[in-house]
């Protein structure tokens, strides 16, 4: 049946495979936000995820909830949510991102 439906079956159901905003399986979509729930500027997502190691970034696009969402390569996506576990992990103040979240989001 799968393949008739041409579904790949090593795909998990609980992983985000393409971007969100464009379909490219190449790049992941991030959902940047303030716990806050203060809005956030294209200049501070910029700041804060240039500072965790994201190198160049794209269009940054605010919703409507006050977030920001973005693409990135694959690659580059993990190693920032990485770097910035990493850095509240190895942090004892609970708020060492200054109250910043990063997620990959399954839907938007």
């Amino acid at each position: 049946m799968a393949s008739l439906s041409q579904v790949d079956p090593t795909l998990s159901p609980n992983k985000p495979h393409s971007s969100l905003l464009t379909g490219d399986t190449s790049q992941r979509t991030l959902r940047v936000y303030r716990s806050n729930n203060e809005d956030v500027t294209p200049t501070e997502v910029t700041r804060f995820c240039k500072a965790n190691g994201s190198g160049k970034l794209g269009r940054i696009a605010i919703q409507e909830d006050g977030s920001a969402v973005l693409d990135l390569p694959t690659k580059r996506a993990e190693r920032l949510c990485r770097n910035i576990q990493a850095v509240a992990d190895e942090s004892d103040d609970d708020d060492v991102l200054d109250g910043w979240t990063i997620e990959i989001p399954m839907r938007l």
